[in-house]
């Protein structure tokens, strides 16, 4: 991770291995690698977790101890607190088909700030959520050594390229062996 947007889960300097998959295959609780709707980010793509999945519906009413999912405090064990603060603002989003919401582990923002549509902005989605198309990938394994992860890459890597010469020299071998069988042979009728 460069920065501690997924702490403390995540911490900064953590290296992550990821598997390619499609936005219909996230879950909750599923730590992602997107492309951002919502943020003005440029090329840059973020890593944050999966909340709210389409149909379910998130609120928040400023004075509220926390931020309900379908009626119920959004329970959250990854962040460094246990219920979800919205912030001042009230909001409501219930989220369209093809879309999710996601947030980073270390909410340095209330999530109310999300769900304030941009000046200018595309109404016809809700704002805050992102397109399940904008999923890249989901972080299946996590390593705080990056020496770790290099010997492994290296290992296979290394460990491929020891194959071949030793493929070869198996078929060299078995066809040495089967043609001195085959000399060794004596045939009655020879």
């Amino acid at each position: 991770m460069a920065d501690d947007s997924m702490a403390p889960a995540h911490p900064r300097g953590e290296f992550f291995s990821a598997d390619a998959i499609d936005g219909s295959a996230v879950r909750h609780g599923d730590v992602v690698v997107f492309d951002p709707t919502h943020f003005d980010t440029g090329e840059i793509t973020v890593v944050s977790r999966v909340v709210v999945l389409a149909g379910q519906t998130l609120a928040y009413k400023a004075g509220d101890s926390h931020v309900t999912l379908d009626g119920k405090a959004l329970e959250d064990p990854y962040t460094d607190h246990a219920v979800v603060s919205g912030g001042s603002d009230d909001f409501e989003v219930t989220v369209p088909q093809g879309r999710l919401v996601v947030f980073p582990d270390s909410r340095t923002e209330p999530p109310s700030q999300q769900f304030e549509p941009a000046e200018g902005s595309d109404s016809s989605h809700a704002p805050g959520t992102d397109l399940l198309t904008a999923v890249r990938f989901r972080v299946v394994g996590t390593e705080s050594d990056p020496t770790a992860i290099m010997v492994a890459n290296k290992a296979v890597t290394y460990g491929s390229l020891i194959l071949i010469p030793l493929s070869w020299a198996m078929t060299f071998a078995s066809r040495l062996v089967r043609r001195r069988a085959e000399a060794a042979v004596v045939y009655p009728w020879s």
